[in-house]
């Protein structure tokens, strides 16, 4: 049974909270760094590949974090995580003027994220009832798209005035105080959990040469549930790889209507004289958080649709708004509908919110707490590997065909999710 469940939940979420403010001011800083350095202004693959970098630790790591996650107590793998990120962040503070450095930053924070994830991800079923994970799931979730929202205003407004140096100090002392919080979370349900495999094994070495029977375990356990693979494989796959297509037409966009979109916004009274490339991306993505914050309250009212048939509506509606985007980007002044896209891209964070704050609390409760770290990794793997690779083509499509036809590109896959579900609603009870 756990114990202090508001206490270590807030001190778990306000960590987590300040660490996000970071993450998003992190990415405005990125963008801008790489700009910055190759000054090309006409090509969003440099910004891109950096988004993609970050996540190919998830693929390479993903699994064997996963593990470590179900033998290692979590808090701990938290810890170093946060420490590891803040370290980080003080190096590129020294060396930002090199694109290499950039590019070795930004994996090696992956690298700590891909760590950090599936053990916070695990954690919060040692914390809180079973019966009270779907509301603390959907607060949680609340509130990492708040700070998402905060992080991405900061980048937006204030990188320009701050500078790329007091911003990478600012984004690590975010994780910093976020280690600072985890030093005070207690509780015990874990240590039973690990107790039962003490007998079984001397130390940490010996369990890692146990991997390999530990790894099949959670494939075979994972193949017999129904129920958490088509969350991994449709939902997950799916709601990523809209995402990271999606993210990449926006850079796209972003970057060659910047000149018109700064003024644009200084038209509507915003001081952006000085904007940087990376501060546009980040207010255009500003938008999506401020959708998606209201998706708690959305969800409320669909609280009695099944989820498996919601998941169909809600590609549904992207794959409309996909398209309305792309037939507005025809018809009208780049300058009209510069201001009407703002608006498509508040209702695509809603879309993205009601998706992102489902899946985690699906599948905590189709999943044995013995196994959860290995499932949430394979879950972390799929969407690492929907955003690497739909990031990754994306910015090349994009780049050729611009975010025009990207729009269009990640209509298709709204629909494909949509089918997805919509063919194999009978074979899942969630």
């Amino acid at each position: 049974m756990t114990y202090n469940t508001k206490r270590n939940f807030s001190l778990l979420m306000i960590g987590q909270f300040i660490s996000i403010l970071g993450d998003r001011i992190s990415t405005s800083v990125f963008l801008t760094i790489a700009a910055m350095i190759v000054m090309d202004v006409n090509s969003s693959y440099q910004s891109s590949i950096i988004i993609a970098f970050q996540i190919i630790p998830f693929l390479v790591f993903g699994y064997f974090f996963g593990l470590m996650a179900d033998l290692v107590e979590k808090r701990r793998i938290l810890i170093f995580a946060d420490l590891g990120r803040a370290s980080i962040l003080v190096a590129l503070y020294f060396f930002h003027n090199s694109l290499w450095f950039l590019y070795l930053s930004v994996f090696l924070i992956g690298f700590f994220t891909s760590m950090f994830e599936p053990a916070k991800k695990a954690i919060l079923p040692f914390l809180v009832k079973r019966e009270s994970l779907v509301f603390f799931n959907k607060f949680f979730a609340f509130m990492e798209i708040f700070a998402m929202f905060i992080g991405l205003g900061v980048g937006a407004f204030l990188l320009s005035e701050i500078g790329v140096e007091k911003a990478l100090i600012l984004d690590s002392c975010t994780y910093l105080f976020s280690f600072v919080l985890l030093l005070f979370i207690k509780y015990h349900d874990e240590s039973d959990v690990l107790e039962k495999r003490l007998p079984k094994i001397e130390n940490l070495k010996h369990e890692m040469i146990r991997h390999k029977k530990e790894l099949l375990e959670g494939l075979m356990y994972l193949k017999s549930n129904t129920n958490v693979k088509y969350i991994i494989f449709n939902l997950i796959f799916f709601h990523f790889m809209v995402v990271a297509l999606f993210a990449s037409a926006v850079i796209d966009y972003s970057i060659r209507v910047f000149e018109v979109g700064k003024n644009v916004l200084m038209n509507f009274g915003f001081d952006f004289s000085n904007m940087l490339v990376g501060s546009h991306t980040t207010f255009i993505f500003l938008f999506v958080a401020i959708g998606a914050m209201l998706t708690p309250g959305i969800k409320y009212f669909l609280s009695r649709v099944k989820e498996s048939v919601l998941s169909v509506w809600v590609f549904l509606f992207a794959f409309f708004l996909m398209i309305l985007a792309t037939v507005l980007n025809v018809i009208l002044p780049i300058e009209q509908f510069y201001v009407l896209f703002l608006g498509i891209v508040f209702l695509t964070g809603i879309v993205a919110g009601l998706q992102y704050i489902r899946y985690l609390y699906l599948i905590q409760l189709n999943t044995e707490k013995e196994f959860m770290g290995r499932v949430i990794s394979v879950a972390e793997i799929i969407w690492s590997l929907a955003l690497f690779f739909g990031i990754l083509f994306g910015s090349f499509f994009n780049d050729y065909f611009t975010y025009r036809y990207g729009f269009v590109l990640t209509s298709v896959f709204c629909l494909c999710g949509a089918g997805s579900f919509y063919f194999s609603r009978g074979k899942i009870t969630w």
